[in-house]
């Protein structure tokens, strides 16, 4: 079974593509903050090559797993929406990778820390340069 049809099985169209917008915003949130806190002459892209997508998705996925323990700040309905995410954030964070090319203009491989510079051109997307 690919994972597109365990996550057709786990969530309903629209909640699939609200929870992998949501693991791809809180990527690229991630970032943001590591370029305001840590890296703030460093462009996105180093950031990412530095840190690598593995790095990044790990801290993403600790966030939800922070979330769905946060009694004081979320509903029962809420933490558990974030323990789903949690429990299949590898399934989700491959999803992830049409909107990071539209997001950090860059291509990704969550579970590896391989990146290639997305360039758009003629409406398509060229892979550029790749960093490892």
């Amino acid at each position: 079974m690919s994972n597109s049809e365990k996550l057709n099985l786990l969530y309903r169209p629209q909640e699939r593509n609200d929870r992998v917008s949501l693991v791809a915003r809180e990527f690229s949130r991630r970032i943001s903050h590591i370029k305001k806190t840590e890296r703030p002459n460093s462009t996105r892209e180093e950031i990412i090559d530095e840190y690598g997508p593995i790095e990044i998705f790990n801290g993403v996925k600790e966030t939800f797993k922070a979330y769905s323990e946060m009694e004081e700040y979320f509903t029962e309905y809420q933490r558990e929406g974030f323990k789903k995410i949690v429990d299949n954030f590898d399934l989700l964070a491959e999803e992830t990778v049409p909107l990071l090319v539209k997001y950090e203009e860059i291509l990704i491989t969550p579970n590896s820390n391989v990146t290639t510079k997305a360039v758009e051109r003629d409406g398509g997307i060229d892979e550029d340069e790749q960093s490892d």
